[in-house]
This record gives C-alpha cells, structure tokens and sequence, in this order.
C-alpha cells in the first residue's frame, strides 16, 4: 500500500500544478466542480490500482531478492540487506535504461543518477514497509524498522 500512496500523492501533486498553469476559460460552476472532483477521484482510483500493480511487479520481488541474498550469503536477514539489494537492482535499472536512452539520442549523462536516486527514493519506503509486514516474530519487532527513518533524518537514533 506505501506504492500505492506514494502513487496518489504524486499524482495529486502534478494534477494540481497542470491546474496552476492552466487558464480553463469557464471555470467556477457547477459542473466544472463535479468535473474536478470526478477526475480527483479516477485520478485516485487509478493511481491506487498502478501502485498495486507496481507493489507486485517490483516491491514483493525486491523483498523477496534482499532474503535470498540473505540465505545466500549466510548473514542474517536485515533491513539494511534489503535496502542493500533494493539500491543495487535500482542502479542496475538505471545504467540499463539510461543506456537505452542515451543510444536513443535523447538525454545525456545527468539520466543516470536521477533516474538511481529516482528508483531509491520511490521503492525504498515500500520496500521496507513490505519487509516489516511479512517479518515474522514478536507483533513490535516488526515494525523496528521504522526506527531507522529517526537515522536518516537526524542522523542519529536511540
């Protein structure tokens, strides 16, 4: 659900500042209204839906890698491997697709780390969300991981 979320909220953000730049000419009745608010809710609708199938296609799958790893190397099975393997894939995404662009012949060499920093930020919250629900052990252990959110912000924690 953190995908989905993440989804609605960027897509409210850019519907709102299209509406900024915009003159519509006959704005402000009745109808304009009901129109507004009927896109805002398909807009929200459909964003919920990607997310969704974002959250499978790629958060479930990064879960899944960050324990496999985990087994494979022998270490234990920690939100810091998960984050690991999630940056790792992220890069790997961005050298390909930024590859592809670049060959394409439009872009130049700033599409690879915004693309990498792009892929981090938005699969980062939902990575760790998916790996502390589907953690097993004590109910309040599970949830530890949001702990590490007071790190990166303050850059210190208890």
């Amino acid at each position: 659900m953190a995908i989905a979320v993440e989804a609605v909220i960027a897509a409210l953000v850019a519907v709102l500042i299209l509406l900024q730049s915009e003159s519509h000419g006959g704005e402000g009745g009745i109808g304009w209204l009901f129109g507004t608010i009927f896109a805002l809710v398909l807009l929200a609708v459909v964003s919920v839906i990607a997310g969704l199938a974002g959250s499978a296609m790629a958060v479930l799958p990064l879960v899944l890698l960050g324990r496999a790893a985990a087994r494979r190397t022998g270490r234990r099975d920690s939100w810091q491997l998960t984050l690991a393997t999630m940056a790792v894939v992220a890069v790997t995404l961005a050298l390909l697709i930024g590859s592809c662009t670049l060959l394409a012949g439009s872009g130049d060499l700033l599409v690879y780390p915004v693309l990498a920093l792009g892929l981090i930020v938005g699969l980062a919250p939902a990575t760790l969300c998916a790996r502390a629900a589907g953690n097993p052990g004590k109910p309040g252990a599970r949830w530890r991981v949001l702990g590490a959110w007071r790190w990166a912000v303050w850059g210190c924690s208890r």
